[in-house]
């Protein structure tokens, strides 16, 4: 919240840096996810899929991640139901659809070809 009135240069400075530092962090939460997914942690992992989607909802590789958490933890439904809310707010925001790739997981998910792991 911090501002210098009447210095364009300090508010840029402060606007790149912003970005920069979140495009940092949400790059440091998809390494936590794969890291905790290949530990087994699907809640932890789960937790920072979903940290993701709240910092950048349009950015597809988290909301990607959470679908495939959600389906590996048994939550079809859930995951089915966040896809859902995923396909509204890219048609509403930029009249888009997710990706291909998003899409066929979806339809592996809706075939139940992505079941929780057994170890």
């Amino acid at each position: 919240g911090f501002r210098l009135d009447g210095c364009p240069e300090f508010e840029e400075w402060q606007l790149l840096t912003g970005e920069w530092l979140q495009r940092k962090v949400v790059g440091a939460l998809h390494f936590l996810v794969r890291w905790h997914e290949q530990r087994g942690e699907l809640d932890r992992a789960r937790d920072y899929a979903q940290r993701i989607v709240e910092l950048e909802p349009l950015l597809d590789a988290g909301h990607y991640h959470l679908l495939r958490l959600l389906a590996l933890s048994g939550e079809q439904n859930a995951a089915l139901a966040h896809y859902e809310r995923y396909r509204r707010l890219l048609a509403d925001e930029l009249a888009s659809e997710p990706p291909a790739a998003t899409a066929s997981l979806v339809a592996q998910i809706r075939r139940g070809e992505l079941a929780p792991e057994v170890r």
